[in-house]
């Protein structure tokens, strides 16, 4: 059986979420690891987040001819959230690399 997209949707929100949350918590949280290496896990975290908010937006768009439910409403505005705050980070360091460069 296949899941409809407006519940692809919904998983890619939550896993995102949680990717983040995940993210987060290493980044705050103190380890005797090394500052680099959870610095470096969680910016992977959260690209990974990004991408994977895109791809539930893209869901979110195929399921527009679907019911309206609340997974579907809750999945397109997390999706979205993460989707601009990944883009416009993503933007903000071509702009800064722009300006180190000249």
């Amino acid at each position: 059986m296949e899941k409809s997209s407006s519940q692809q949707a919904f998983k890619a929100a939550i896993i995102a979420l949680t990717l983040c949350a995940v993210g987060i918590i290493l980044m705050v949280i103190p380890f005797h690891a090394g500052l680099f290496f959870m610095q470096m896990v969680s910016g992977i975290l959260f690209i990974i987040s990004g991408g994977i908010a895109i791809a539930g937006i893209i869901f979110s768009i195929r399921s527009v001819r679907e019911p309206n439910t609340v997974k579907k409403i809750l999945a397109l505005v997390i999706n979205f959230t993460f989707a601009a705050f990944f883009i416009s980070i993503i933007v903000a360091n071509i702009l800064d690399i722009k300006r180190a460069i000249t």
